[in-house]
């Protein structure tokens, strides 16, 4: 320190206490301790806000998605020996088979339909890697059939079931692509299929376009071919928490 600036500490600490810089004094720590307070309930909000965002996000889906470079390919890519590979990675827990394929919703309502994305999944399976049970809960009794003979259960968001103005219980057509091989894109297949339940995930993206169904009914609807064929079937691998997609991507290389 300096000797001017010591000898001005000493001349006010020495000196007779002044109100004036006592109030001074009082209303500078008053305001860094606001100031301090302030910044750090923002910052336990924001950290609050994108922790609560990152598990919205990871319970509607997972971290890493593996599908094939070619939609249109027809060989024969192995999924089993897809997951054993995969199953290797450092930190990968489980993997799970799904569909996602773009389509419409329809509904008596709503003929004119509303866009949507189909998620076939399997329903056991699918636990293992994202938190469904979160937001879709029993979801195997939802998407399985009513009764002998009954419609497919499907579960839609809460602002498709706005657009579409359905109900718990009412019915629905979704319509895909015909995804066989030398089979008409531009002709869709439709199906009529039971909503079992209308779950929210606080996304819109989520909540107005996601359709879930069984994977074996999506993949029969949109003529995906056999189970084990990537390719027009856009079937892909789910990767479980905690997962590194670096590794993940040059062990599938």
């Amino acid at each position: 320190m300096s000797s001017l600036a010591f000898e001005v500490a000493l001349a006010y600490l020495r000196a007779r206490s002044s109100r004036l810089i006592s109030a001074v004094s009082l209303l500078s720590m008053s305001g860094i301790a606001l100031g301090v307070a302030a910044l750090v309930v923002a910052m336990g909000l924001l950290s609050g806000y994108r922790n609560e965002i990152r598990q919205k996000l990871i319970g509607a889906n997972v971290e890493i998605v593996v599908f094939p470079l070619s939609l249109f390919s027809e060989e024969d890519t192995g999924i089993a020996a897809l997951e054993k590979r995969l199953a290797r990675v450092p930190r990968v827990r489980a993997t799970a088979p799904v569909i996602y394929q773009s389509g419409l919703a329809l509904s008596a309502a709503t003929p004119d339909g509303a866009d949507a994305v189909l998620k076939g999944v399997d329903a056991a399976r699918e636990r293992r890697v994202s938190q469904i049970d979160s937001y879709l809960p029993d979801v195997e009794r939802v998407l399985a059939p009513a009764g002998r003979g009954g419609l497919p259960g499907a579960a839609i968001g809460r602002e498709l079931a706005r657009l579409l103005d359905v109900r718990e219980g009412e019915e629905i057509t979704l319509a895909v692509p015909d995804n066989a091989p030398g089979g008409q894109r531009f002709t869709p297949r439709s199906a009529r299929f039971r909503v079992g339940r209308i779950f929210q995930t606080n996304f819109y993206e989520y909540d107005s376009e996601w359709v879930f169904l069984e994977r074996e009914v999506l993949r029969r609807l949109a003529r995906m071919g056999a189970f084990g064929r990537l390719g027009h079937a856009q079937d892909r691998l789910l990767g479980g928490p905690d997962d590194t997609g670096e590794r993940a991507a040059d062990e599938i290389e």
